[in-house]
């Protein structure tokens, strides 16, 4: 595994430095450009075949005898066919031919199609190792990330409620204040409900330590 490429690297003061899986997994990193490889080659393949489907019909139709001709009849025109020093009708596809080449495509796709199938399943597996190393390398950063999140909503949170606190003492005291334009943060909720999203996000945040109880709202404790 090589972090040659992600190394070089540059990257803003503030932003977390995340590899991807192929800087991490040169496995990871050959099994992609190989799929993507095959990928390729399958649809070119297949517009080769759709090209290549007015050839294919011309030569059936040329090649082309009633189903129901007798084993007589067939005999008694190949007969004739010899007599009057015509050519004998093939009814297959002849060496290098359209059909065939659609054929040896249609092979060729199948293939294809089978083998990403089991590269895919062993990128899914290099996909998971690689994941891990790098969950460990940006595990610190992004736990102070949400950390940070996580004060930031409480710094919200205060001034949703000082905003509800202002606006239930203007509605409390009968004062019409619409002229002031209104504009309660209905998306944040009710800074007294324990249920609303802001408040579930942080129960979770510090049910798996991103912050600590004591910093908890007093509103949601």
């Amino acid at each position: 595994m090589a972090l040659t490429a992600f190394k070089s690297r540059q990257e803003s003061q503030n932003d977390i430095a995340i590899p991807t899986l192929a800087d991490i997994s040169q496995p990871y990193k050959e099994l992609c450009e190989r799929i993507t490889a095959l990928e390729l080659e399958s649809a070119a393949l297949r517009q080769e075949q759709i090209a290549l489907i007015p050839q294919a019909q011309s030569e059936r139709a040329s090649s082309y005898q009633p189903p129901e001709e007798s084993e007589e009849q067939k005999k008694r025109r190949v007969r004739l066919s010899r007599l009057v020093g015509e050519a004998l009708p093939d009814n297959g596809p002849s060496p290098g031919s359209a059909r065939d080449r659609m054929a040896a495509i249609d092979s060729r796709m199948k293939d294809i199609t089978d083998a990403v199938s089991i590269l895919k399943v062993r990128r899914g597996k290099e996909r998971i190792e690689a994941s891990k190393i790098v969950c460990d390398q940006v595990a610190e950063s992004y736990r102070a990330l949400v950390s940070e999140l996580c004060q930031a909503l409480i710094r919200v949170h205060e001034v949703n409620r000082r905003y509800s606190q202002f606006a239930d003492t203007m509605n409390g005291n009968d004062i019409a204040w619409c002229s002031m334009r209104p504009m309660p943060p209905q998306f944040i909720g009710d800074p007294s409900n324990k249920h609303s999203d802001l408040a579930q996000y942080l129960f979770e945040a510090r049910d798996h330590n991103f912050m600590k109880s004591s910093d908890m709202p007093a509103e949601f404790r």
